[in-house]
Order: C-alpha cells, then structure tokens, then sequence
C-alpha cells in the first residue's frame, strides 16, 4: 500500500516523510494530489488538509477524518470532561436571531462558537455579532449549519494529543494564553486525564484530542481526525505505525468484504 502525505505544512510535513521514510513506508509526497489525474487504487492517507482529505475519502483507505468526531457524537458521552458544559446547539440562522438575548445571558458581547460537525466549516472561537455575521457574508455558514454556542472563556494553554484506543501516544502544547507556543515537556497528568477519558460507539481506533489547562484543571476541547492534524511538537514515530496499523486493518477487512 501507498501512502500519501500531502505537503502543506512545509516543516511538520518533512519531519512527518521523514519518520515515514524511516519506517520503511511506499510514501507519495506532493502539493495538492490531483483525484482526478492520479489513480488512488490501494493506496493510504497519513497526513493532509482537511480540504484534500475530503476528496479523497471515497478514493483511499484512511481513518475517516470526520465522520463519528462531531461535537453532538461525543458531548453526551463527554460531558462531565468538557470545558465548556453550559453549551447549547442551534441552527446559525437561530443564533443569529438569538445572539443579542445570549450577549445578555452570557455577560459579554463575544460568544464561543464551534460547527457541529468537524470539516473545520470555519474555525472554532470567540466572535462578537459582527464577527458573525462575516461567516454568513462569506459564504461559510448557511442558516441550517448546526453550531454549538456557549460562553467564552480564558484558557491557559492547549495541549494536542494523539491517541490510540484510548491510550497515549504523544502530546504537546500548542497554545498559551491563546497564542500559538509550541513545545514538549513531559506532564504525567496529561497522560493520566487523556486515558481517563472513555471511548464512545465510532470513535475512531486513532484519533486527535485537544486538551485545554485552565486554572490547574484539564478539561477537553474537541476531538479530531489524527490524519488531518498537525503534529506540531510531537513525534511522528511515535503516532504513524498506530495510523498505518489501523489503515491496513481497514484495507484487509474491505477487501475481505468485496470477496
């Protein structure tokens, strides 16, 4: 099986082809893969953006990028491990209409705001009403895209995690004080708040999950596909042979299916 690892983040993508390399992969390393002028027969997906991803995902055999990862799949199972529990969900349309009476109820003009789903629709953050409005404007939102609101808060960092059933595979933080600051130093209770957390139905056997650290306390901001996220300081060594592992199992059992 081939592997693809889309070049779009120049230095992690050459550190991702290089433990790729090391680890003995068939790897094709391109700009933007071409589904129409390329043939994608048995090939895999390590890393890309999500907007190749979503080509691709009927042309590869990779772990699903978004499917089983919206917010209403995992909040129910999640929620006691959630930053933010006072959330509520509604139609952007909805929002829009109810944006002033939430100023009010929340005590602060900006609103946390998220998509449902986790295509990455627009980024996940802190908007006031104009902001807002902008994603209508510029063609990111329709009225019935499903949004998740909820009070904005301060976070002190932010830590990404690769998991693998449950289990860590390797983390870093990537934000402080909402700022990007990236960098590595071991935090056992990192380890033990990520592996605490339990899997739900269709969670994929490798995913990405976003931790935040507010005031001493871990909480979960959202989880993702881990062949769409950037590694940032981890270590692809540490987080590939899980994804080629999990892929090849998914290849194995569709092509038992076929026959």
């Amino acid at each position: 099986m081939k592997w693809i690892i889309e070049h779009f983040l120049e230095e992690e993508d050459i550190k991702i082809k290089e433990a790729a390399d090391a680890l003995g992969l068939d790897v094709v390393f391109k700009i933007m893969p071409n589904p129409y002028a390329d043939s994608f027969v048995n090939y895999g997906l390590i890393h890309s953006s999500i907007q190749v991803a979503k080509i691709l995902q009927h042309k590869v055999f990779h772990l699903t990028p978004w499917n089983n990862l919206r917010f209403q799949d995992y909040a129910g199972y999640w929620h006691k491990f959630l930053f933010n529990t006072e959330f509520t969900m509604m139609p952007a349309g909805s929002l829009l209409e109810r944006f002033e009476d939430l100023q009010h109820q929340y005590g602060s003009k900006f609103i946390f705001i998220r998509p449902d789903t986790n295509d990455k629709l627009f980024n996940g953050g802190t908007y006031n009403l104009e902001e807002f409005k902008k994603l209508f404007n510029g063609y990111q939102v329709e009225t019935d895209t499903l949004v998740v609101a909820a009070p904005a808060y301060k976070i002190d960092r932010e830590y990404r995690c690769f998991m693998h059933k449950g289990k860590l595979l390797d983390y870093c933080q990537y934000k402080e004080q909402d700022r990007l600051s990236i960098s590595y130093k071991y935090n056992y209770f990192i380890k033990e708040f990520a592996e605490s957390i339990p899997q739900y139905p269709g969670l994929p056997p490798v995913y990405a999950l976003d931790i935040c650290e507010v005031n001493g306390k871990l909480f979960i901001l959202e989880v993702g596909s881990a062949n769409v996220a950037g590694f940032y300081a981890c270590d692809p060594m540490r987080i590939i042979p899980a994804i080629v592992e999990e892929t090849k199992k998914m290849y194995d059992e569709a092509f038992d299916d076929r026959f």
